[in-house]
């Protein structure tokens, strides 16, 4: 880190600490610690950098950690499975959208560098064929970060659910647009699942069935691993067992950010949020297009500004797989479990993603599920991915409870098993006794949606948030 960047880092700090002392904390909850951290990262996330690539470079050494009681291996992914997964992709964007050609040559996966994965595995577990996997997919608002960085807190999840973690380092935007981020992570699920090939080792699957796998990831991995099950159901190409979302970014549109009324909290305040049937220029764009645009080379910012979007051509950003929460269709997914901060930014997104997902089912069909098709948690005064910047939060804790909770159930949903784990390992642990016994009366479109409170216990949650409307499901007039 250059010394200009310390000597802000610091100052930050002995701001942040004059602030907390002098006005208090943002949130009553909130230490001196947290609210110190917060103020570093709200003063410094997407500020203006030289380059991307060594930004990126540069903060993956910085924050890379590493498991205690697990195991890493590391594997690349073979040609053939992005190739078909780019086969895949290109053929389902001519079908639908009459344009397979959302990029240019420079973006093709063989014009890339090798796709990287990892496994971790708990010390007390054994990868093989009968293994359940966490498949994550790692945030960064698209532009930056990587698997190494969120390996400590996957460790934590992984020893509690008893399952194996596999996440790879995805292509970045701007560098590369929508959809090579999906075709990434195809790829990774043609070569989980494809059979195993003990006569050429190079190119063999693994050999999972999708009952076996949970998808998760946070905030922007949040947004890649919802699009990814909405296009897989589409393209019936297979069902996971679950997906857990850690405050996923589901409307890249930014309809809700105009009515968003904790900027003042989150570390990310409206970061991305120029109308998109506008455009993004340089001199208009938002805090992340500048960050993403001034810290590219003169060939990515031209591709840029012809996309009119730092991720995906703007035309079809509002297609299910760029914006999920843009679908016209919400059933037919696997169970869903969302962890979002009520202080964040990106709140209103789950809470409009759960309702949409609810309202594909009957009451008496939700009433009747195994796993609910989706559980939204609200934690009081967290911000965005609290528990990846938190972990030992309490909050943090109980969110990861939970959280392997609900992934021991999802790969117990088609054994016996299902009720004493559903007993064993509750879902919605620590709810309150009034409320257990009001689940079946609240209004169904809000059904299984709850907060926990900062003694970590979990009552029905029905806010008042104030929505605006989405931009459906299309092309972008």
């Amino acid at each position: 880190m250059a010394l200009k960047d310390k000597l802000k880092i610091l100052w930050l700090i002995i701001n942040g600490i004059l602030l907390h002392l002098i006005r208090g904390p943002l949130r009553k909850s909130w230490s001196l610690k947290e609210s110190v951290y917060i103020h570093i990262l709200r003063n410094t996330a997407f500020s203006r950098v030289d380059s991307l690539v060594e930004f990126r470079k540069s903060r993956d050494s910085r924050l890379a950690n590493f498991p205690k009681n697990s195991k890493l291996e590391k594997i690349t992914i073979p040609s053939k499975y992005r190739q078909q997964a780019h086969e895949i992709v290109n053929n389902h964007l001519k079908k639908t959208y009459g344009n397979g050609d959302w990029y240019g040559q420079e973006s093709l996966w063989s014009s890339s560098k090798p796709l990287e994965a990892e496994w971790l595995i708990p010390n007390h577990l054994t990868l093989t064929p009968e293994s359940n996997i966490i498949f994550y997919n790692f945030g960064g608002g698209h532009i930056f970060g990587s698997f190494s960085t969120y390996r400590a807190q996957l460790e934590t999840i992984a020893q509690a659910s008893d399952c194996i973690v596999f996440g790879a380092n995805y292509r970045h935007a701007p560098d590369y647009s929508a959809p090579c981020q999906l075709e990434d992570l195809v790829s990774q699920i043609l070569y989980l699942t494809a059979p195993i090939d003990n006569d050429n080792s190079n190119e063999s699957g693994c050999g999972f069935s999708f009952d076996q796998i949970v998808v998760s990831g946070d905030s922007a991995g949040g947004n890649m691993s919802a699009s990814l099950i909405h296009f897989m159901r589409d393209l019936n190409i297979g069902k996971f067992s679950g997906a857990v979302l850690f405050s996923p970014w589901l409307d890249l549109t930014a309809s809700q950010f105009s009515v968003v009324d904790c900027d003042a909290f989150d570390f990310i305040p409206k970061v991305f949020t120029v109308t998109p049937t506008k455009g993004y220029k340089p001199e208009t764009g938002d805090k992340g297009y500048k960050f993403a645009y001034y810290g590219s080379t003169k060939e990515i910012q031209t591709a840029m500004l012809n996309r009119g979007h730092l991720f995906v051509p703007l035309e079809y950003i509002n297609t299910p797989i760029v914006s999920p929460l843009c679908d016209d269709k919400f059933n037919d997914l696997p169970p869903i479990l969302i962890n979002v901060g009520e202080a964040e930014t990106l709140r209103l997104e789950p809470l409009l993603y759960l309702e949409l997902i609810n309202n594909s089912y009957t009451p008496e069909e939700l009433n009747n599920s195994k796993i609910p098709p989706v559980t939204v948690h609200y934690y009081q005064d967290m911000v965005h991915v609290f528990p990846v910047i938190f972990p030992n939060l309490k909050s943090s804790q109980i969110c990861f409870t939970r959280t392997s909770n609900f992934i021991k159930q999802c790969f117990e949903q088609k054994s016996t098993r299902l009720d004493s784990i559903k007993r064993d390992y509750p879902i919605n642990t620590q709810l309150l006794s009034g409320d257990n016994l009001s689940l079946k009366l609240i209004d169904h479109k809000r059904k299984n949606l709850f907060i926990s409170d900062l003694n970590q216990n979990l009552s029905i949650f029905d806010p008042d948030y104030k929505l605006n409307p989405i931009f459906t499901k299309g092309l972008m007039k």
